[in-house]
């Protein structure tokens, strides 16, 4: 039923920016490796699962779960390093820097389109994501602020 496989972008989309606060704490604290890395090899584990997904439960596992949490990170990351960087065209640096993923997902279709005719769609999963998906941004990311402290708010109830 159409409306069930919308659960899986909803929750994709509530994942990709519900963990927003805390990426960002974690990004301020120890600066973008503990969160940029693990996320970047979730989206690629959820999105390699998915060409192994042949029931609902699964695909959303693999793409609203696995996925939504994974990119939540690796856009957080992307968009506070752009924001640190950039001071007096900070918005027009932070459209251009979010345009990219649009592109991306104007050409990233085409390619995998391309890639299905070739060798099917188990095939092309995997290859479409491992080729593509975060192969250097990893190491392009740099943090311009220094780390900030962890500090710890005294709980309410004591």
């Amino acid at each position: 039923m159409p409306s069930d496989i919308f659960w899986i972008f909803a929750v994709q989309l509530c994942l990709m920016w519900a963990p927003g606060p805390l990426y960002g704490h974690l990004i301020d604290t120890y600066g973008p490796a503990p969160v940029l890395y693990p996320c970047s090899f979730l989206c690629v584990f959820s999105l390699c699962m998915i060409s192994l997904a042949d029931q609902y439960h699964k695909f959303f596992l693999a793409q609203g779960s696995g996925f939504g949490i994974g990119y939540g990170g690796v856009f957080t990351v992307a968009m506070l390093c752009v924001c640190q960087w950039f001071i007096r065209r900070r918005r027009l640096a932070t459209g251009i820097a979010s345009c990219g993923s649009s592109l991306g997902g104007v050409i990233f279709p085409i390619f995998l389109n391309w890639v299905m005719q070739q060798v099917g769609f188990y095939g092309a999963i995997p290859v479409g994501m491992i080729g593509i998906r975060f192969a250097s941004s990893c190491f392009l990311i740099r943090p311009h602020l220094p780390r900030k402290k962890w500090i710890v708010m005294p709980s309410v109830l004591t």
